[in-house]
């Protein structure tokens, strides 16, 4: 309960002056912070394409590793999708090294692309394996 105290009054002291920075620079750049935060939500949306490509594509590696191990698909049909997955996978690369150099344009594009080249693959994997 002693340390509450001293840390409730720092956590007040944060927000009250923190609240006093923003009151002023909302007054001087209105138009700057609403282009910023357009762009930053921008950049997240990408950046949530790009995170979303490397978790399926981690899944789908997963997969094609595990028919091939227990003996779904002969090794050179496995081997084939991990090169499209490889390839996949170097797209995304070009996409976050794009949203890396601010270029926010072309890694929505590299991401959207990826994207649907994921699910076309994800669709091949799961019709091969179902055979």
């Amino acid at each position: 309960m002693k340390l509450m105290k001293p840390l409730l009054s720092l956590v007040i002291a944060l927000l009250v002056s923190v609240g006093a920075g923003v009151g002023c620079s909302s007054f001087t750049e209105p138009l700057a912070r609403s282009a910023t935060s357009t762009e930053s939500s921008a950049v997240a949306a990408v950046r949530r394409v790009i995170d979303e490509g490397y978790a399926t594509l981690t899944s789908l590696n997963r997969v094609i590793a595990s028919n091939a191990r227990e003996g779904v698909w002969t090794k050179s049909q496995a081997q084939s999708y991990l090169n499209q997955t490889r390839e996949v996978g170097g797209k995304l690369d070009k996409a976050r090294d794009a949203l890396a150099l601010g270029d926010i344009a072309d890694a929505k594009n590299q991401a959207e692309l990826t994207r649907v080249l994921l699910v076309e693959l994800q669709r091949r994997v799961a019709a091969e394996a179902r055979k």
